[in-house]
């Protein structure tokens, strides 16, 4: 029984074979014409797995022969190792992939990190050498609100000797700035060297005199006068003011008259358009021999920082702007860290110096114990800061006016009456004193109905006489100047009502 199954076995592997073999004949069965005979062929020269095979290739009947595996492998594991092969080698792929990627990613975060070590070492080491040591003037600033587009800034120079202030302390040159990131406008106001002013407690004095004392001092001051907070501070001298202009490459001034002033320094500068380097700058500075006096002083020194603000906002980028800030950080001490001074410069980038504008407190020079002051028009004062901080400026007409002022009041061309409104025993009197050393015709003084008034007020009825309640406003530096029309009256040209809010010199 055995071999029966084992002999039908073996029958149905024949019988399976040759129907394979004539499933895939080749040609015809009996020879073809033009066609060699399988006799003909060699069929010796094939080997084949049986003598069953050999005979029927030798009669022309050949299967097509598929190469043999030598592991006896079947077409499916063939397929799956393959396939298995074929994964194996994707798998591969993106694993090469994803170490370069990844050593990609590393590289990229160590630049990164490169960078950002760098740019910490570049503006530590320039607000380094932009600070301001050990000055107090950090104890005097206000830091601008979250969201406040307007800052304050004041600037201090230097200008040494040659000015004719040969034996005077502190620097030469004030300006307040105002700067406005949303309206993209900048406000320089000129404050004169001997502006008289109030240093708190009653103490009354010279600007550069405050400067002499500290820069908190000197800080405090200018915000109590200007009545704003002051952000930031900055401070320099003529010498690196050149090399930062020659370091700029120079700027561009056109200037309405030529400078031709030997206390100021021995240099000629011509009127019209010119570059101005270090060579010139100390003489541009110092002169003041304008037409009109510090005035156009004053407009030359706020022209030269527009200059150089054209300059620094030239809008060349964040990297050429750092360099820069980078290449002038030597010359300006100031509060401002170089990252701020980079968002200060990129906020303002493209402001040319036509479009800020420059003001100068309204006022005149005086004497007061043998020394000359600067005594501010209050009234006037106030309304340019009201204007200033509204985004507007005084009209030409309004200028005008102002330039004609200033020092164009003779102190006792008219009469004043002193009243003391505030209930102080001998205001009135200490007043009348301080307005008389100034050389005002004080005529009376006594006291008010009631000593309730809180704010000094310098009242005049005749529009005329404008002007002189606005020089006594400025030489007692307090009181609102008003027009007292029928509700005040009295018996001179002036009447000055003394409120709580003066203090008596000490």
């Amino acid at each position: 029984m055995v071999q029966r199954r084992r002999d039908v076995s073996s029958s149905r592997r024949v019988k399976r074979t040759s129907d394979q073999v004539r499933s895939s004949m080749v040609g015809p069965r009996g020879p073809r014409a033009g066609r060699p005979s399988a006799r003909h062929m060699n069929a010796e020269s094939v080997k084949f797995s049986s003598t069953r095979k050999a005979r029927k290739a030798a009669h022309g009947q050949v299967g097509t022969l598929m190469p043999r595996s030598t592991t006896a492998e079947s077409a499916r594991a063939y397929s799956r190792r393959a396939g298995r092969r074929e994964y194996t080698r994707e798998i591969q792929r993106k694993s090469r992939l994803k170490r370069v990627l990844l050593i990609a990613v590393c590289v990229l975060v160590a630049i990164g990190v490169a960078v950002a070590v760098g740019l910490t070492v570049f503006f530590s080491s320039v607000s380094g050498r932009m600070s301001l040591g050990d000055s107090n003037a950090q104890q005097a600033l206000t830091a601008p609100a979250d969201g406040q587009s307007t800052t304050y800034t004041l600037l201090a120079a230097e200008l040494g000797a040659a000015q004719g202030y040969a034996n005077e302390d502190g620097p030469d040159a004030y300006v307040l700035a105002q700067a406005n990131r949303d309206s993209k406008k900048v406000t320089l106001i000129s404050l004169p060297a001997n502006l008289r002013l109030s240093y708190g407690d009653g103490q009354y004095g010279r600007l550069r005199d405050a400067a002499a004392v500290d820069d908190a001092t000197l800080i405090s001051a200018v915000s109590r006068f200007a009545g704003v907070d002051i952000a930031h501070y900055a401070k320099t001298n003529v010498e690196n003011i050149g090399t930062m202009i020659d370091t700029l490459g120079g700027i561009a001034l056109t200037l309405s008259e030529e400078i031709d002033d030997p206390r100021a320094g021995d240099v000629f500068i011509p009127a019209g358009q010119q570059t101005i380097g270090s060579g010139q700058i100390a003489t541009l500075l110092r002169a003041y021999n304008y037409t009109d006096g510090k005035t156009g002083q004053a407009r030359v020194q706020c022209s030269v920082i527009a200059a150089i603000l054209e300059k620094l906002a030239g809008g060349q980028g964040a990297i050429a702007d750092a360099t820069m800030i980078d290449s002038i950080s030597g010359t300006i001490s100031t509060d401002l860290t170089s990252q701020q001074a980079l968002d200060m410069a990129q906020a303002f980038s493209g402001i040319t110096a036509s479009e800020v504008d420059i003001e100068r407190v309204p006022g005149s020079e005086t004497q007061r114990d043998g020394v000359t002051v600067f005594q501010a028009y209050a009234d006037s004062w106030t309304d340019l800061m009201e204007r200033i901080d509204a985004g507007s400026q005084p009209s030409n007409e309004e200028q005008a006016a102002d330039s004609a002022n200033e020092g164009t009041v003779d102190h006792g061309s008219f009469t004043i009456i002193v009243r003391n409104g505030a209930g102080i025993t001998g205001a009135a009197a200490q007043m009348s004193e301080q307005l008389q050393a100034d050389g005002f015709n004080v005529v009376e003084t006594g006291n008010t109905d009631s000593p309730a008034y809180t704010e000094t007020l310098i009242i005049y009825k005749d529009s005329a006489y404008e002007p002189a309640a606005e020089e006594v406003a400025a030489s007692l530096a307090n009181g609102r100047v008003v027009n007292g029309g029928d509700y005040y009256t009295f018996d001179s040209n002036i009447l000055v009502v003394l409120g709580s809010d003066w203090k008596p010199l000490a």
